[in-house]
C-alpha cells in the first residue's frame, strides 16, 4: 500500500514495480510518489529532477508511461490490482499520508490538512467518493502535536478527528527501512501509535508499508497487507485521466 518510484524520490518506473510486484506473487501494489516539489531533498542519488510536483503529466497525462495509465494497462482483474496515488505533505509538516486513487496531482502545500480535506471531496474518480487515505508511519501525537494535522484544528482533537477521520480509513501498523537497498530487512511495528489512534476516535483498518525508494518491492521484508474480499479487482475509471494544472 506504499511504494514509489523515479517519479519521485524512488528509483525505477512504475511499469517495473508492478511487474516486479506480480512475480513476488502480491495481488496487489500501491505505487504512491510525494505530492511536493521537495520530495528529493537529501535523496543522493535518488536525485534526477524528475517529480509528478513539476510534471503532472507523469501522474495522469495520456501518455502510455504516466502512473496512472500504467496501473490501469498492468490491472488484470482476478489477477493483480495496480493502484496509484500520492505521498501527502513531509515529515516536519504533519507526516505523510497516502492518498488512493486521486484524480490529480494535490496541489504543493505541505503541512495544510485542512485544505486537503476539502480538496478530497472536490476531486473524485473512478467510484465516485473521494479518494482512500492513509496514515503512514504513525508517530506518537504526544510527542507530535501537529501529526496529520492536528495543528491545523486548533489542537481541538474532537474536530480534528471529525474532520479528518472521516477521510482516513487505514494506518500503517508494520514498516521497514525504506531508504536503503536490500532484502529481508526485519519490519517495526506501530502497535501503541495504531491504539493511540483508535483512543482518539479514528477507526483505521491497519496496513502494511514497504515505502520502497528502491527496485525492491515486494521485497525489503516478508510482511503483507491481507484483504478479506469478494474478488480481485479494481474499479476502472470510465473518462480519460486528467492533467493536473
Amino acid at each position: 500500500m506504499h511504494a514509489h518510484t523515479s517519479y519521485s524520490d524512488g528509483s525505477g518506473t512504475p511499469a517495473e514495480a508492478f511487474e516486479m510486484a506480480r512475480r513476488e506473487d502480491m495481488h496487489f501494489l500501491a505505487v504512491t510518489e510525494h505530492n511536493h516539489r521537495d520530495a528529493e531533498r537529501g535523496a543522493k542519488e535518488r536525485t534526477d529532477g524528475v517529480l509528478i510536483a513539476t510534471q503532472p503529466q507523469l501522474y495522469g497525462g495520456a501518455g502510455s508511461e504516466s502512473l496512472m495509465a500504467t496501473a490501469n494497462r498492468m490491472t488484470e482483474n482476478g489477477q493483480f490490482g495496480a493502484l496509484y496515488g500520492q505521498e501527502f505533505s513531509t515529515i516536519s509538516s504533519g507526516n505523510h499520508m497516502n492518498v488512493l486513487d486521486a484524480p490529480r496531482v494535490i496541489p504543493d502545500a505541505n503541512g495544510a490538512f485542512d485544505d486537503l480535506m476539502p480538496w478530497l471531496d472536490a476531486n473524485r474518480y473512478t467510484s465516485g467518493a473521494a479518494p482512500l487515505v492513509q496514515f503512514n508511519h504513525p508517530k506518537w501525537k504526544r510527542r507530535n502535536d501537529n501529526n496529520y494535522g492536528r495543528d491545523d484544528f486548533g489542537g481541538d482533537d474532537a474536530l480534528w478527528v471529525a474532520a479528518v477521520g472521516t477521510k482516513a480509513s487505514l494506518i500503517e501498523v508494520l514498516n521497514t527501512t525504506a531508504t536503503k537497498p536490500g532484502q529481508g530487512f526485519r519490519p517495526y511495528a506501530h502497535e501503541r501509535e495504531y491504539f493511540e489512534y483508535l483512543n482518539l476516535g479514528f477507526r483505521l483498518g491497519p496496513t502494511v508499508g514497504h515505502d520502497n525508494h528502491y527496485r525492491n518491492w515486494g521485497t525489503s521484508n516478508d510482511a503483507r497487507t491481507g484483504v478479506v474480499a469478494a474478488s480481485l479487482g479494481r474499479v476502472m475509471p470510465t473518462t480519460p485521466p486528467l492533467d493536473a494544472e
